[in-house]
């Protein structure tokens, strides 16, 4: 199933709107429901996550079945392209710091894509992310 390109803001080389691929749109459509509250999408009461409140409290405490089946449940319910079985939530160390480390596998054009997303918070308690899309 083919899922609408989203189309950001700004403008390519060739001075036209920039249009992501299908496997950039859906990333930042699986963003938007992972950082989106609940209630946010009138229409979808329930769909959305609220990452940033989760991050606020202390990452070990964080329970990553549970954050797992909700993000399989609320994805899936909007995108069909997400296999399941292997999507991962987990907390990692790197550097010093606490990621809140979230990959989920998509078919797009029948080639599997994976989309890292990474969330942190800063000394300030800024909460800080990003998201990567293996081929």
């Amino acid at each position: 199933m083919a899922i609408p390109r989203d189309v950001g803001f700004g403008l390519n080389d060739f001075q036209e709107m920039q249009v992501y691929s299908e496997g950039e749109s859906i990333a930042r459509y699986l963003l938007n429901i992972l950082l989106m509250r609940p209630g946010n999408l009138p229409g979808l009461p329930h769909i959305g996550l609220n990452i940033r409140e989760l991050l606020y409290c202390n990452m070990e405490e964080i329970d990553s079945q549970d954050l797992k089946d909700k993000i399989i449940s609320q994805c899936t319910a909007l995108i069909a392209n997400i296999l399941t079985e292997e999507v991962f939530v987990g907390i990692i160390e790197y550097k010093g710091n606490s990621f809140l480390l979230i990959r989920i596998p998509v078919l797009v054009d029948n080639v599997k894509q994976t989309i890292n997303y990474a969330f942190y918070q800063t000394e300030a308690r800024e909460i800080k992310f990003d998201f990567e899309i293996e081929v």
